[in-house]
């Protein structure tokens, strides 16, 4: 993925503050599987197109983010209720990662998109 509005505040140190594992389970009914068109925004620019793919594989949930010809898996997987947390790995404009947390509603979805603890990107999207 590339993200070429990041804020140039990053200098490529990156902190995240992952979900509890106690409260959250990759363990998945499939009621979040199929393909999801996400806009993420990346001020002062505008905004990101990206595609997010879920699938539940024996009750696991895993999945791929596609952007700017790129696919990466996602990483840790999370649900808790009609949350879904997960992260995405970012190869430019510097590596880093990027935390999704956002809450589902039937098919639709809305949320964040983190890095480190001080930059928060809004995202929305809709299930095709």
């Amino acid at each position: 993925l590339i993200l070429s509005a990041m804020p140039s505040v990053l200098d490529g140190t990156v902190s995240l503050t992952a979900a509890p594992a106690a409260a959250s389970s990759t363990s998945s009914d499939g009621s979040f599987d199929g393909v999801w068109e996400l806009e993420l925004e990346t001020p002062p620019k505008g905004s990101k197109q990206m595609q997010l793919t879920l699938a539940t594989v024996d009750g696991q949930l895993s999945g791929t983010v596609q952007a700017d010809g790129e696919s990466n898996a996602i990483l840790e997987p999370a649900i808790e209720g009609t949350t879904l947390r997960f992260k995405v790995p970012v190869a430019q404009p510097m590596p880093l990662t990027l935390l999704f947390e956002g809450v589902i509603d039937a098919d639709s979805i809305s949320g964040t998109a983190n890095v480190g603890a001080s930059i928060s990107l809004k995202f929305s999207g809709t299930r095709n």
